[in-house]
């Protein structure tokens, strides 16, 4: 869970795997290598590995699921 209190920022971080990241209240700009995209309540987004940031105005409460690809 990701838990952003207002005016809250989570810093940018190298994700090595993709990323689903679910918006369970409230609003947040999500960067994904530095493309930014607004996501709200019941919306989603699954990113690549990629160098990912977010800040929010009001609060914001995410659930973040990391994802491995399986190679064969």
């Amino acid at each position: 869970m990701i838990e952003l209190p207002p005016g809250g920022e989570m810093p940018a971080c190298e994700m090595e795997s993709y990323v689903l990241f679910y918006v369970i209240k409230g609003k947040a700009e999500v960067s994904v290598n530095a493309e930014t995209t607004d996501l709200e309540t019941g919306q989603c987004l699954i990113t690549e590995p990629a160098t990912l940031s977010m800040k929010t105005d009001n609060g914001v409460k995410i659930m973040g699921v990391q994802i491995d690809r399986i190679l064969k």
